[in-house]
């Protein structure tokens, strides 16, 4: 996983990696300490540029759960209907375009996710199958 994406500078990046290395509570606090003191430093600049970048750090991971989310609710649904026919009939697309926004692929260098559009017409899409189904079931019964 790209983590330049969610700690978008070198110094997130770098204290990520040692932070990840601890191995005990005391070492912990003494690293929480140390970063508490840098930031402190820094010139108000300094701390107006970390603090952009942590917010775009954490846009991206709430887009990103936002993206896993979508995942998790199809849950069954994903097996219990064809995704081909929901990408091609509600998409036009091929189902690999589906599987890759469900899965946050990288294309092209980006991940692949839902617009908002895309994502409400994906939502449309599983009521009117819901509705197919639904009226189906009364015609048997």
């Amino acid at each position: 996983m790209d983590l330049k994406k969610y700690l978008p500078s070198e110094e997130m990046l770098s204290d990520f990696e040692e932070f990840s290395q601890l191995e005990t509570e005391s070492e912990e606090e003494e690293f929480l300490k140390c970063r508490a003191k840098k930031y402190a430093e820094k010139t108000p600049e300094e701390r107006a540029i970390a603090e952009a970048q942590t917010m775009e750090g954490l846009n991206n991971i709430c887009k990103r759960i936002d993206e896993l989310t979508d995942i998790v609710r199809l849950g069954e649904v994903a097996n219990i209907i064809s995704l081909s026919y929901v990408s091609k009939k509600y998409f036009g697309r091929t189902r690999h375009w589906l599987y890759q926004r469900l899965n946050g692929n990288t294309v092209n260098g980006k991940t692949a996710r839902f617009t908002d559009e895309e994502r409400k017409k994906l939502s449309m899409a599983l009521d009117d199958i819901s509705s197919i189904i639904k009226e189906t079931g009364l015609r048997i019964a």
